[in-house]
């Protein structure tokens, strides 16, 4: 098959690219960090969707702020992946 003869390439990192890579770690651990700090503080019930009038219409646990760094984790650690083997 034709995809296995592609070169393996591993091009060297510049300071840009580590400036970047260490900006979208730091962002990480901020989306990780602040939940765990504010986690306490919040109520039981807490609204998940707004009607278009801007007043809460659904309502649910307080797990729900825990969606958004999974989700960062999984981009992250996805990017991180495919950064360090472009071929």
């Amino acid at each position: 098959m034709v995809l296995k003869n592609r070169p393996k390439i591993r091009p060297e990192k510049e300071t840009i690219d580590i400036l970047i890579e260490l900006i979208g770690l730091i962002g990480l651990l901020v989306l990780i960090a602040l939940p765990m700090y504010y986690y306490p503080e919040l109520p039981d019930q807490v609204p998940h969707h707004y009607g278009a009038d801007g007043t809460p219409d659904r309502y649910g646990g307080k797990g729900i702020v825990w969606t958004l760094p999974a989700i960062g984790m999984i981009l992250y650690a996805g990017l991180w992946y495919l950064n360090r083997f472009p071929h």
